[in-house]
């Protein structure tokens, strides 16, 4: 367990990230609390749902500045716990969806980090 979020890092972080760039519905945190195969149980104060890069940077400055930890969580599918948060910030990348560029003669792709598997075989395929 870290130290306990501060009051006024939640509010910024709120505000830096607008409407459904946050949540604290305990229905939109349960899934995200519990590894898959039921091991582990977390908490968080925050869900943070950055849609760029950009509002990434900005929740790493704010808690680097209060010296609050993040856990980063992808599809949630880890085996040893490291994306269940026990207590930190929880930042989702699920919002982070841009494909940024596919390039077919050196078969490579970039995408963002929410991107699924699914996603990138469409995006391969076309």
């Amino acid at each position: 367990m870290t130290n306990p979020v501060p009051a006024d890092v939640v509010s910024r972080l709120k505000a830096v990230l607008g409407e459904g760039g946050w949540s604290e519905d305990p229905a939109r945190l349960e899934p995200k609390l519990i590894e898959w195969r039921g091991r582990w149980r977390g908490q968080t104060p925050l869900l943070v749902l950055p849609r760029t890069t950009h509002e990434v940077a900005a929740v790493v400055g704010i808690c680097a500045a209060d010296g609050v930890a993040i856990t980063p969580q992808g599809g949630n599918t880890g085996l040893v716990a490291g994306q269940i948060p026990q207590g930190e910030i929880l930042l989702s990348t699920e919002k982070l969806r841009a494909v940024r560029d596919v390039d077919g003669l050196d078969d490579a792709m970039v995408l963002e980090a929410g991107v699924t598997l699914a996603q990138a075989h469409e995006e391969a395929a076309k």
